[in-house]
């Protein structure tokens, strides 16, 4: 797989640090691939199609690693160790955050409690706690006047900014859902 990668390369999507420092993940079109930080050799290839953003988090004091696909699949996977330069990647959580709409902005929190997703009709919502349910909590937090192009968590997962292509700014309160303020002049 290793050969067929360099005699193919296709474009980076994302490139991302464990939390810890001891990897990091590049993501292309059609493959994750996860290199140790010491040799930087190659321990793990996830084929996955379409991935949009990688993120590392953790579990304890376990690696895991967060996806999401351009079609709105969130999935959650965990390292286990075969020997010693490699691991097995395995899926342990699929979720899809599309409700049939287009993605145009998305942001996982720190903590990886937290996905923010924003679609077409303009709208923002918050999905909670995915893991620990079959069901995410679900907050709509609210839309905008144009569409939504970025977001972004605080450090401590506690706020949210959606920043849309008008220039207008929200800053959500995660806890509540509920708007905070909106920024409409950068400079005001």
């Amino acid at each position: 797989l290793i050969d067929f990668i360099r005699k193919n390369p296709s474009i980076l999507n994302n490139i991302c640090w464990s939390d810890d420092d001891s990897m990091f993940a590049v993501c292309e079109d059609k493959y994750i691939i996860i290199r140790d930080s010491k040799k930087y050799n190659v321990i793990s290839i996830i084929q996955e199609k379409n991935v949009k953003e990688v993120m590392f988090s953790h579990e304890g004091n376990q690696n895991v690693l967060l996806t999401l696909k351009n079609n709105g699949d969130f999935s959650i996977w965990h390292f286990n160790k075969t020997d010693k330069d490699s691991v097995e990647t395995v899926p342990y959580f699929n979720f899809n955050c599309n409700n049939g709409k287009k993605i145009t902005a998305f942001a996982f929190s720190n903590n990886s409690d937290y996905i923010a997703v924003a679609y077409d009709d303009f709208s923002v919502v918050l999905y909670y706690k995915l893991r620990l349910t079959n069901q995410a909590v679900t907050f709509n937090l609210g839309t905008h006047d144009s569409p939504v192009s970025f977001l972004s968590f605080s450090q401590n997962d506690n706020y949210l900014i959606s920043g849309s292509k008008d220039g207008v700014i929200n800053l959500w309160n995660c806890k509540t859902s509920q708007k905070m303020c909106s920024i409409t002049e950068l400079l005001e």
